[in-house]
């Protein structure tokens, strides 16, 4: 018998019982995990429905964007849009998203799908490629004595107020749902002949008078993340292909206005923008507009018919018989002296003027390379919200050589700043291949200081353009000299490049260093006439001289010397230091009214 003891009855039956209890445990928690199972999928993610390749994918397309009003597609409905493209073919574009009427005419790139039920490329986005604000349209409007250059493919509306005034108004484009950015031409009477800056209530340092600042902070411009006022800045500008003297008054980057005066008129070029994704392309636009206006004379009958005198004929007389007379044999003559010597200048004046054009054509292509790319030139980034823009322009060359230019002086500006850097052309043939030499800054004590590196062109001739894309006036600065607007005579001098101006007491005064009244050598007035001068008190002995083909007188007795020239509009002196007489005569010489 084996040592182990058998298990009772009641042993075995709880064995039994335990073993029921565990395998029921075991079913249940199977079941229940089944169950969890059968709920996890339930709740998983459903198999999305497969997208045709036509829902799905999106399409890019370039072309212009014009009108088809008379397109009538299969289900009778009319379609206002479509897209020439650059194969010469058109597709119909619709958008519930975008303003297409906004890109008429306009090169794009749009981004959209293609509608299978009515053919038509649904839009919805759209990308403009730029280009149009480079073609341009010529205005001219007599009654409003001015012409200028605009884009094409803006849309220009004469417009008159209640008052009677007129306006020429221009828009980059027609919107039925909001304003745009416009460009407006207001012209007002100016009886007294009042300078841009008077008509403004400025001072001689451009500043408004408390009347004028209180008038602004009534009437300024509301900004658009404040409910404070920006205070308007008033600058000193020249505009126009003639540079007339001008005031520029800046509202922060929302408005530009140019005041310019013309006999008993003001005439005042604004910009109002409304903060459009394609502001600083309208800016510069605006810019070239000013830059290419041009005062014309005035006719207030424009467009009506003339009469022409009508004459009763004469009587006829009958016509005279002539006697047939016996051809001689012709003979051919010697090209005479005279003859070869105009043969010869013809040549040297065709030859001239292909020279010309030529450089003509070299200095556009710098000056639309330095427009395009003045950011990446530029030292620093223009002020928050605004945009570098190009307005003057100098090449530097070597006495008499134009050609032969090898810097550029570029004067550019954001609304807020002005700026000025030297550019040093490494090949004439590549505008990239130019390299920054020096940086200016505004002055204190002169028109610019250099912030970094050498004006290493300081000694050059220089030719200075204003930029616009229509015509421009050249003006000519001498070797060493620079050319200064002395806006209270209304004139313009050059005087020799090391030198520093200020305006004091009704005149200008000059000096070798900052001017003070102590260091002043040579100072600039404006004189009733060459006989008033002579007849003052106490004044020197003249003797009459000629300066550039205008009346003059000189002296230089004692230890001061003293030039006057005779001018259309005034007469004009420089006295000071006799050692500095030629000078005198020279910055005279340059004498612009």
């Amino acid at each position: 018998m084996n040592s182990k003891t058998r298990p009772n009855g009641d042993e075995r039956t709880k064995r039994i019982r335990l073993r029921s209890c565990v395998m029921k445990k075991i079913l249940i928690f199977t079941s229940l995990s089944l169950l969890l199972l059968s709920g996890c999928s339930l709740f998983s993610k459903q198999a999305e429905p497969e997208m045709t390749q036509a829902e799905s994918q999106l399409e890019k397309k370039i072309g212009i964007v014009n009108t088809a009003e008379d397109a009538i597609f299969a289900d009778g409905t009319a379609n206002n849009f479509i897209l020439l493209l650059e194969s010469g073919s058109s597709i119909s574009i619709d958008s519930v998203s975008v303003n297409l009427n906004r890109y008429k005419k306009r090169r794009v790139e749009i981004e959209g799908k293609w509608n299978g039920d009515k053919s038509i490329f649904t839009v919805d986005n759209v990308t403009s490629l730029g280009q149009e604000t480079q073609v341009k349209t010529a205005y001219q409007n007599a009654q409003f004595g001015i012409k200028f250059q605009y884009p094409s493919v803006w849309i220009l509306k004469e417009e008159q107020n209640a008052l009677g005034l007129q306006s020429v108004n221009i828009t980059p484009y027609e919107s039925d749902f909001g304003a745009v950015d416009s460009i407006t031409v207001e012209r007002s009477e100016n009886n007294k002949r009042l300078s841009p800056r008077e008509w403004l209530g400025l001072d001689q340092q451009y500043r408004p008078s408390e009347e004028i600042k209180k008038a602004s902070a009534t009437s300024g411009d509301l900004t658009g993340t404040t409910t404070s006022f920006v205070e308007p800045v008033y600058q000193q500008s020249t505009i126009g292909v003639a540079q007339s003297d001008a005031v520029k008054k800046t509202y922060g980057n929302t408005s530009v206005e140019f005041y310019v005066s013309r006999d008993t008129f003001i005439y005042k070029f604004s910009h109002m923008t409304v903060n459009d994704s394609d502001k600083d392309l309208y800016r510069n636009a605006f810019y070239d507009l000013v830059q290419s206006f041009e005062f014309i004379p005035f006719a207030e009958n424009v467009g009506t018919s003339t009469s022409v005198k009508v004459t009763t004929p004469a009587a006829q007389k009958p016509a005279k018989t002539e006697a047939k007379k016996t051809p001689k044999t012709a003979t051919v003559a010697e090209p005479s002296a005279t003859d070869l010597e105009k043969a010869l200048k013809q040549k040297k004046e065709e030859e001239a003027a292909a020279k010309q054009k030529n450089l003509a054509e070299t200095r556009r292509l710098f000056i639309d390379y330095i427009k395009t790319n003045i950011k990446d030139l530029a030292p620093e980034a223009a002020s928050v919200g605004g945009t570098w823009f190009v307005t003057k322009v100098e090449f530097a060359f070597p006495e008499g050589a134009p050609e032969n230019f090898s810097a550029i002086y570029v004067q550019y500006e954001d609304g807020h700043d002005m700026r000025k850097i030297l550019l040093s052309v490494g090949d004439k043939s590549k505008p990239g291949s130019m390299t920054r030499v020096a940086y200016f800054k505004p002055g204190e004590k002169q028109t610019w200081d250099i912030a970094s590196g050498s004006d290493t062109a300081k000694s050059l001739e220089k030719s200075l353009q204003n930029v616009a894309d229509g015509e421009q006036k050249e003006v000519v600065i001498k070797s060493g000299m620079q050319l200064v607007s002395a806006t209270s005579f209304k004139i313009k001098i050059q005087i020799p490049a090391s030198w520093y101006w200020s305006f004091v007491d009704g005149g200008y005064n000059f000096s070798t260093k900052p001017v003070t009244s102590e260091n002043t050598i040579v100072s600039l007035t404006k004189e009733n006439s060459l006989a008033s001068v002579k007849s003052t008190p106490g004044t020197m002995s003249f003797v009459e001289t000629e300066i550039a083909g205008k009346k003059g007188i000189e002296s230089s007795g004692g230890g001061t010397g003293m030039v006057c020239i005779e001018g259309d509009k005034g007469t004009y002196c420089l006295a000071g230091d006799k050692t500095y007489i030629d000078v005198m005569s020279k910055i005279l010489e340059t004498l612009q009214e």
